[in-house]
């Protein structure tokens, strides 16, 4: 039985970074765990020049060597999809961008063979990347939109060592070649496929397993692992950029930043609003995402309408 995290990192990134705030919370609850991480062979040789040593926080290092010419994005994800193929034993997979918040042992009482917790802590229908994800399924399978119910998300895998795992693992990474030709699929759409070729054997895990800060104030209370997003918007708190950011500097973690880890459940950033009911649907709507992805077209607009209402007062004789 062990936690797992798989890495692919260079000197440009912080995933080195945010992999050894992660383990170091880990370490924090979970003191005698053993921690295996999966890298392949420049990632390795790239980690001893760090300014901290990543690799005396783990028990074992399983390093897969790629051809030269494979691009860091592919290793990563070529490592992931087939990482049930390359490290013996039970697992429990964690991303690099999360946080541990308590002791983890209860996980080994799991049941199920494979078991996510699903994307946004909502049925697929609901999600609001549902629109776009289901533009990328037809991109390469027509009409196929392979959901059961949930989209599951890949941030935290329960995998016991078992022969339809194997299996699992070698359709997933086969899914994975299938379409790494498109860049922004990342690995759940391959997941996904996968998924559903097999017959839906990914289980539900519950939410507190993988919180994610964008949507899972419900799990926040009782978390067991925070998942704040390194590709998100949201800021949560200072694991994103500033305390990868001060470690990959100094190759120390400050004490304020020890103070947030072993403290992570306090990351929103103020001002912020819970987005739900009617407000979730306007969230959820196009014409949100038009204006979401371009801001100087919402000024504009945020400009006219105020001008227009003052307007309009103004005619009606309201101060």
């Amino acid at each position: 039985m062990k936690y797992l995290y798989v890495l692919a990192s260079t000197d440009k990134d912080y995933y080195a970074e945010q992999a050894f705030v992660s383990i170091t919370s880990l370490r924090i609850h979970n003191e005698n765990a053993f921690v295996s991480l999966l890298v392949d062979d420049k990632t390795n040789k790239n980690l001893d020049q760090r300014k901290f040593n990543i690799k005396s926080l783990v028990n074992e290092i399983v390093v897969k060597t790629f051809d030269e010419n494979i691009e860091q994005r592919d290793r990563s994800r070529q490592l992931k999809t087939s990482m049930r193929n390359l490290v013996s034993g039970d697992f429990l997979y964690i991303d690099c961008d999360t946080v541990i918040c308590d002791n983890l042992e209860e996980i080994w009482n799991c049941d199920y063979n494979l078991a996510a917790v699903p994307d946004g802590h909502m049925e697929f229908k609901d999600l609001r990347t549902r629109q776009s994800v289901i533009s990328k399924f037809k991109k390469v399978s027509k009409n196929n939109i392979p959901i059961e119910k949930y989209y599951f998300n890949s941030g935290v895998f329960f995998v016991k060592e078992c022969k339809e795992n194997y299996g699992f693992f070698y359709k997933w990474n086969e899914y994975w070649h299938k379409y790494e030709h498109e860049k922004k699929f990342g690995d759940q759409i391959s997941l996904a496929f996968t998924n559903a070729e097999l017959q839906f054997p990914v289980s539900e895990l519950d939410g507190i397993w993988n919180c994610q800060v964008e949507n899972g104030l419900n799990y926040l209370l009782n978390a067991k692992i925070l998942h704040y997003f390194a590709t998100s918007n949201l800021e949560y708190g200072s694991f994103r950029k500033k305390i990868p950011l001060s470690l990959k500097e100094t190759g120390l973690l400050a004490e304020e930043n020890l103070y947030e880890i072993k403290n992570p459940k306090h990351g929103y950033p103020t001002p912020h609003w819970v987005i739900a009911g009617n407000d979730y649907v306007v969230f959820c709507s196009e014409i949100f995402e038009v204006l979401f992805k371009r801001l100087k077209l919402f000024f504009l607009l945020e400009k006219t309408v105020s001008v227009l209402r003052k307007i309009w007062l103004k005619i009606k004789g309201v101060k």
